[in-house]
């Protein structure tokens, strides 16, 4: 494992996020089995001394700073990645399980690596087929060969690297969307030492690679403040205008919605303090986000997202392969948030829009002058 070269205190930091970033991904997660990172992030946030609650659904919610003037921001992501789960224990080492989450069952014509987790030590397993539920619209069963004894209700993720660096390019079995849980827990410890304006919350939902399911809990418990603006945090398929070492992306919208303009101009506004930061802007359309569960319930919402190959672990030939990111995206994306929670309130335009404004009174008059004969016309 190769982080990046210490040389100034900027690059200390970004050491530390990318050690996070690999504790995170080392965690085995899955849909309705979230506990072993959610036990992390509480620890994290004990010793971070950043206050937190878990609502009743096992969501948990973070807060920083008390309020004010200016509106909340929430920075959102998920506990969870596509996993699945036994539902029936078959005879001489054989198992079936549940897969939570999107994943093509074409990827299980080969046999696949997995482990299952229970309370005992991790057992190896392989994926040896898959079979499809027609009766439910897409439910997959998978055949599993296990070395030793597994129980129905123990989750199972694939044997893939939890976090390998090479150069920029970081390889996690689930960076989908622990990245975006690392990226919120360093923002969070960042801002208990900078201070915020106003009140910056961190949300850390669970379910959501089967329906959003957490997020849309917490939106329908109206645990958030109406005014506050929540930025989702992904990682989603790379596409053109998206692609990984070309920065984090201000998200402008998903596959089923498009998200609300005030909340991108809380992240515009971050992006023109960042000058030595690179960020993209585009609609990731590759997959919906938490971002649509909020915007469903009436709040500002609004995602920033991390360019990611091997999207769901499909890799080439659906072939199941680690999920990749870019390390300098990841922390690109961790300024840009940093810089959004500080600019939050502030009464500075937009530098897109400081620029129309002096185009417009730089061309006003001509266009006056010249105006009389278009009103020949």
């Amino acid at each position: 494992m190769r982080y990046v070269e210490v040389r100034s205190w900027q690059e200390m930091t970004d050491v530390e996020a990318l050690r996070l970033l690999a504790t995170v991904g080392e965690i085995p997660t899955a849909p309705l089995h979230e506990l072993r990172v959610a036990a992390y992030v509480a620890g994290f946030l004990h010793a971070n001394r950043v206050p937190f609650r878990v609502d009743p659904y096992g969501n948990l919610i973070a807060t920083l700073g008390q309020g004010g003037l200016a509106p909340p921001v929430a920075l959102a992501a998920h506990l969870d990645h596509p996993a699945f789960e036994i539902s029936a224990i078959g005879s001489a080492g054989t198992a079936r399980a549940l897969l939570l989450g999107s994943v093509s069952a074409d990827c299980f014509r080969r046999p696949v690596p997995a482990l299952v987790f229970g309370n005992a030590s991790p057992v190896s397993a392989t994926i040896v087929g898959a079979e499809r539920d027609v009766p439910t619209a897409g439910s997959v069963t998978l055949i599993l060969e296990v070395d030793r004894k597994v129980r129905v209700g123990d989750f199972g993720v694939f044997d893939l690297p939890s976090f390998q660096q090479e150069g920029e390019t970081i390889s996690m079995r689930a960076a989908d969307d622990l990245a975006g849980v690392a990226a919120a827990l360093a923002v969070l410890k960042e801002l208990t030492e900078t201070g915020v304006p106003g009140q910056v919350f961190g949300i850390f939902t669970r379910a959501e690679e089967i329906g959003l399911v957490g997020a849309s809990l917490v939106a329908q418990q109206r645990i958030l403040p109406p005014d506050t603006i929540v930025i989702s945090l992904e990682c989603s398929r790379e596409l053109p205008g998206a692609m990984p070492g070309s920065g984090p992306v201000i998200r402008v919208g998903d596959r089923t919605r498009s998200f609300d303009p005030a909340g991108e101009a809380l992240l515009l506004a971050a992006r023109d303090h960042l000058a030595d930061t690179p960020v993209q802007r585009q609609l990731m359309s590759g997959g919906t986000c938490e971002a649509t569960a909020y915007s469903f319930a009436g709040y500002l919402s609004t995602g920033v997202a991390l360019p990611l190959v091997n999207y769901h672990n499909v890799g080439p030939n659906e072939i199941i392969a680690p999920e990749q990111i870019n390390a300098r995206d990841y922390l690109g994306e961790i300024r840009l948030l940093v810089a959004a929670a500080q600019a939050v309130g502030s009464t500075q335009e937009p530098a897109s829009k400081a620029r129309l404004t002096a185009r417009v009174d730089q061309y006003r008059g001509r266009l006056l002058a010249s105006a009389p004969e278009f009103q020949q016309l």
